[in-house]
């Protein structure tokens, strides 16, 4: 899920309590990753127990960015700490929600290419949870969330933690519309708990990995 550049000195992310020092090039350009140590340099520059800078409606007013790269669009919502993808689809979405939701075929398409993929459990209906790595260079960095409502071909709500940032929990929401003659909309929707959280994600250059994922599952739905 990508958005508005604020500058970052990686070489701070070596010394972030959690961050391993023997990260690669790769894994610090990682979308996710560079997203969590951001938020925590940010945080430990704050000085403030975590809690982020007094923001007015002003400064919300202005803070929306939108990119559109193939057919993703990108964008991050200027009233609330949200972030909006939107992705059409050559494929119904019976097919396009399968694979969002059967691990083996979830593992051949979601994160960049040069990550592996591990899942340990993934079990995607209503009460359901799921886990998963990615791996690289010998690291391994991992993820989970819940699964709060699951309804077949139209709706996912979930949460996503990264493991090496437990307290960050984000509230994901994916649609799958049916735009008829076999292709799919798919919105995708992901809240925090604030307008830093929310900068930090969009500034880590997360819009290459989302690009990358979905040309793979395009790969994967044309096969």
């Amino acid at each position: 899920i990508d958005m508005v550049h604020t500058p970052v000195d990686k070489r701070k992310f070596r010394r972030l309590d959690g961050a391993p020092s023997h990260l690669s090039r790769s894994d610090k350009d990682s979308p996710q990753i560079l997203g969590c140590l951001q938020l925590t340099a940010k945080r430990m520059e704050n000085g403030r127990a975590g809690l982020p800078p007094p923001r007015s409606p002003r400064d919300r007013s202005i803070e929306i960015s939108t990119s559109r790269t193939h057919e993703t669009e990108i964008s991050s919502d200027p009233d609330v700490p949200l972030v909006r993808i939107i992705r059409e689809f050559d494929a119904p979405p019976s097919k396009v929600f399968r694979a969002h939701t059967d691990p083996e075929l979830v593992a051949r398409w979601l994160g960049p290419r040069r990550h592996e993929m591990r899942i340990d459990h993934y079990d995607c209906r209503t009460g359901g949870s799921y886990r998963y790595v990615h791996m690289s260079d010998g690291n391994e960095f991992g993820f989970h969330g819940c699964f709060h409502e699951v309804r077949p071909d139209e709706l996912i709500v979930q949460t996503f933690t990264f493991d090496g940032q437990p307290d960050g929990v984000a509230l994901e929401k994916l649609t799958f519309e049916d735009l008829g003659d076999g292709r799919t909309r798919l919105g995708a929707t992901s809240l925090v708990d604030s307008f830093e959280d929310r900068d930090a994600f969009v500034s880590s250059g997360m819009e290459e990995g989302v690009r990358e994922g979905y040309d793979r599952l395009d790969e994967l739905l044309a096969g």
